[in-house]
């Protein structure tokens, strides 16, 4: 499967997207669709890894055109999302949205490892100390 969507952790506060290989825009908005219904009826903050490591797709494809389903899906995310090793391509257009749509980008992360990702998740779990 080039794009797998899956629970995290048995608590369900973590939703793992792993990008394998090859994958289009049909699996993309395939992707978006599973997380919807993954958060369904989930009232509490759910954070979202999503992992290029070993993507090689993305560069030809105008993910741009589905912005207004990513928009939904955020504005009823209110974890935060990592996107971990992304390729250039999918850095480009994260600036691009930042201008366009801030929203979608207000809490989303940029990592380059899995303890990076980690340790973001870890601080945004711990209690604020007064």
């Amino acid at each position: 499967m080039p794009i797998r969507t899956f629970w995290d952790n048995d608590k369900k506060n973590l939703i793992r997207i792993v990008f394998d290989t090859h994958w289009d825009i049909a699996e993309f908005e395939k992707m978006i669709d599973e997380i919807r219904e993954m958060r369904m009826g989930i009232l509490y903050p759910v954070d979202i890894i999503l992992d290029f490591s070993t993507s090689y797709s993305g560069y030809n494809l105008n993910l741009l055109s589905i912005m207004g389903r990513i928009e939904r899906i955020v504005s009823n995310h209110t974890g935060i999302t990592l996107l971990l090793k992304p390729p250039p391509y999918i850095k480009y257009l994260v600036g691009v949205v930042e201008r366009m749509a801030p929203r979608i980008t207000r809490d989303l992360y940029i990592v380059d490892s899995t303890e990076e990702a980690q340790e973001l998740l870890e601080k945004r779990q711990r209690p604020s100390e007064s």
